[in-house]
């Protein structure tokens, strides 16, 4: 018997796309979680949703061979802390009667083995087709950001997840219902709305990812994007480098923004993962780029992008030398803003989203987006 139903219509196929770098990352991910069989025969809806002894059971995050199965368990459940990759102590008289001195390493990763965003990239790929599209949905319910681009691990592809976000349905009241107390409901894919896009260009000391958490929750406190704050979020990336993760905002009583939008992240320095950037130039409002300084290579690499019809805002950190800021002056499509005071850049950005998302100009579904030139040319 299982938990939740299997779509019955055959999955279509993902869009791949080369990309830069990397050799056998994905292998050495798998190898370490212990699920390197699953790259070929796949985990299925069956294999989680069935009702058994086995799936019954609470599982523990004990060794790092449990986090997969861990994380599948919890997500499915729509349990928040899912994402955890932090090991428990093994409950173990001998280790508790351990010297002390065994204790006082100063050592934080000991206990945080790998990054969850690798652990989720790592299960996507060993997952069927309908078993990423539980996965998805399950995500999307918990208010986590899902993937969008997934890096194959190869050096050479990544997909575009179109077919593992059909099951995701959202229902919201537009603006223009609020009187009336009307709402709208359609598939997440169908759903129009402009994109943000947040990338970085070099260093930067703050975490993006934190940074985006401080611009939707607006009060509140929700974790959408893994940072360094979370259990496990400081470990270093090594599958996720190059991930593009998604999060869609519906317009509610509670915060101010009139209509949905969505807010894309990419994980990594934008210049070795140019062909991700190169898409969200191509499907977002704005794109907003963090860079520590604002370096003569900088410039010169954001040069290569001034025939793209997208507003790109950098954030900097230290004050841009007089010759960079004529340079950039030049550019037709750049902006600079300060980024040496969080709170203060925080509130700024959410003005600018809250404007672009009332203009209504070049808004986007995924299917859309699946339809751009770069994705277009990887699938013929």
């Amino acid at each position: 018997m299982e938990m939740y139903r299997k779509e019955k219509s055959p999955p279509a196929p993902e869009k791949n796309v080369n990309i830069p770098g990397g050799s056998s990352t994905l292998s050495a991910t798998l190898e370490h979680l212990g699920i390197r069989k699953y790259a070929t025969s796949k985990f299925t809806s069956s294999d989680i949703l069935d009702i058994g002894p086995d799936t019954m059971k609470d599982i523990r995050c004990n060794t790092v061979e449990d986090i997969p199965w861990y994380f599948l368990q919890k997500i499915m459940a729509l349990n928040p802390l899912a994402r955890s990759t932090t090991l428990e102590e093994a409950e173990d008289p001998e280790k508790l009667c351990r010297n002390n001195s065994d204790f006082l390493l100063d050592d934080d990763t000991a206990q945080v083995p790998i990054h969850p965003l690798d652990v989720v990239c790592a299960i996507l790929h060993c997952s069927d087709s309908f078993l990423q599209q539980e996965i998805m949905l399950k995500m999307s319910m918990c208010q986590f950001a899902v993937p969008l681009l997934l890096p194959c691990g190869d050096g050479k592809t990544f997909t575009f997840l179109l077919w593992a976000m059909r099951d995701i349905v959202k229902r919201w009241r537009p603006q223009a219902l609020a009187e009336n107390r009307g709402f709208r409901e359609d598939n997440l894919v169908n759903i129009s709305a402009a994109v943000f896009s947040f990338v970085r260009l070099g260093d930067w000391s703050v975490s993006k990812s934190k940074f985006l958490n401080s611009i939707l929750n607006q009060g509140q406190n929700h974790d959408h994007f893994v940072n360094p704050d979370m259990e496990s979020g400081n470990v270093h990336k090594t599958l996720s480098c190059g991930l593009v993760e998604i999060f869609y905002f519906f317009p509610g009583a509670s915060n101010s923004f009139p209509e949905p939008f969505a807010v894309s992240n990419l994980h990594g320095d934008i210049t070795y993962s140019r062909k991700q950037f190169t898409f969200l130039t191509e499907v977002s409002s704005a794109v907003f780029i963090f860079c520590r300084e604002l370096t003569d290579k900088n410039v010169k690499f954001l040069s290569e992008y001034q025939s793209k019809d997208v507003t790109f805002y950098l954030i900097t950190e230290r004050q841009v030398a007089k010759h960079t800021e004529d340079m950039i002056n030049t550019f037709q499509n750049c902006k600079t803003l300060n980024g040496r005071n969080t709170a203060d850049l925080i509130k700024k950005l959410q003005r600018y989203i809250e404007d672009f998302t009332k203009r209504q100009s070049h808004h986007l579904s995924l299917i859309d987006m699946s339809h751009t030139q770069l994705i277009n040319l990887a699938y013929k």
